[in-house]
Order: structure tokens, then C-alpha cells, then sequence
């Protein structure tokens, strides 16, 4: 009537050792592409900041310029 645990054959504890393994390198392998992802997004994100720079730079000396005659005009 006393309920006594089965003992773990050795290969029953390797197995589940492996197991245990197997389950931490996927976790690994799950962090490094959600990192990889990431690494891609934040290229995307770069190159359109890059292109809002060039933009706003060519905006930024356009106004410049017309600042700088207005006030040549007005003097």
C-alpha cells in the first residue's frame, strides 16, 4: 500500500538529460533569430533615417539660402 517511486533507468536519465539539451539549445536558437530579426529591422530603420537625413539636409540648405538673399534684399 506505500506508493514507491520507479527508479530511472540509466537510460531513462539520459534520455531526459538530452531532453533538457535539446530544450536549451532551441531556446538559444530562438533568442539568436529573434536577435537577427531585430538586427534586420533596425538596417531597415537605418537606411530610411538616412534617406529622412538627406532630406531634411537638402531642406535645411534650401532654407538657408533663402534666409541668407531675403536678407541681403531687406539690407
Amino acid at each position: 500500500m506505500f506508493g514507491f517511486a520507479k527508479q530511472k533507468t540509466g537510460s531513462e536519465a539520459i534520455n531526459e538529460a538530452i531532453g533538457e539539451f535539446e530544450d536549451i539549445a532551441a531556446r538559444i536558437e530562438s533568442g539568436v533569430a529573434d536577435n537577427k530579426g531585430r538586427i534586420y529591422d533596425n538596417k531597415i530603420a537605418i537606411v530610411n533615417l538616412e534617406a529622412d537625413n538627406v532630406a531634411l539636409e537638402t531642406a535645411a540648405s534650401r532654407g538657408e539660402s533663402v534666409a541668407a538673399k531675403l536678407r541681403s534684399l531687406v539690407s
